[in-house]
């Protein structure tokens, strides 16, 4: 059966937004000769509703949970595409992965154009897609720029929390 994207009954359920749940499929209809269109339903989110219903314990929780699927071999990722429209100036890549244990597929494609800076505009743009591993149907489309934030400072948390010595005091921080 195909599903509708649900939205999570509480906070910090990975991915419940996106589960489908069983539906008629109106495509069913159409082969009996009805007239209906079988139509996915998709959850659009921007910036603005990301960080509205995303709160940081949650974000920590899932990406702590999508590594240890990665390690338990529950997840994959699939190869890197990259393509350089100027180098050094303008460029792409598309991330892609497989998270078995919710049932989702997806991708995040993300675009660096060093001009947009001269225009006011943010270089850096991103969009992620996700889509059921169960009926290849698409559920989400979300503003990847704020999403990537949030999980490479949940992913740099993560690493402090795992990889210090219990009684450290000082943290030296490297990079702008």
């Amino acid at each position: 059966m195909f599903g509708r994207p649900a939205i999570a009954a509480k906070p910090g359920v990975q991915y419940a937004f996106l589960k489908e749940q069983p539906r008629r499929c109106a495509f069913c209809a159409f082969a009996r000769g009805e007239r209906r269109v079988c139509m996915a339903e998709i959850r659009v989110l921007g910036a603005a509703e990301l960080k509205q219903v995303l709160l940081l314990d949650d974000v920590l929780a899932g990406v702590q949970q999508a590594y240890l699927a990665k390690a338990q071999g529950k997840a994959e990722t699939f190869p890197l595409v990259f393509h350089d429209f100027s180098p050094k100036a303008a460029d792409m890549d598309i991330k892609s992965g497989h998270l078995g244990s919710e049932g989702v597929f997806g991708l995040k494609l993300v675009s660096f154009f060093e001009d947009n800076i001269r225009c006011g505009q943010a270089p850096l743009s991103a969009l992620v897609a996700l889509f059921s591993a169960g009926t290849g149907r698409p559920l989400a489309v979300l503003e990847g720029s704020a999403l990537t934030g949030m999980r490479t400072g949940a992913a740099a948390a993560l690493g402090a929390k795992y990889l210090a010595r219990e009684n450290s005091q000082v943290l030296l921080v490297v990079g702008a």
